[in-house]
């Protein structure tokens, strides 16, 4: 697995690379989106246009509020804000 982290200006993009895309659970993702906050507003978006749902805003262990999309070509993007 590859991993890496761009940041800039309170703004992050995680990029993960993985050797068997079909073996992944639904946290194993392409790319995370840190956001500052408007976590549920933005699912929300997603869902009015009909994006396919990898798991729904959830509370994590490690303080974030994430969500996960596929896209139409396979590839898994998770967003996540502070809680």
């Amino acid at each position: 697995m590859t991993y890496a982290i761009l940041d800039r200006g309170g703004a992050g993009v995680h990029l993960q690379r993985r050797a068997a895309p079909e073996k992944r659970d639904p946290m194993h993702y392409d790319a995370y989106f840190y956001l500052e906050g408007g976590i549920d507003e933005l699912f929300a978006t997603f869902t009015g246009n009909g994006v396919t749902v990898v798991f729904p805003p959830c509370d994590e262990p490690y303080g974030m509020r994430d969500f996960g999309i596929e896209t139409m070509d396979g590839h898994r993007l998770n967003f996540g804000a502070p809680r």
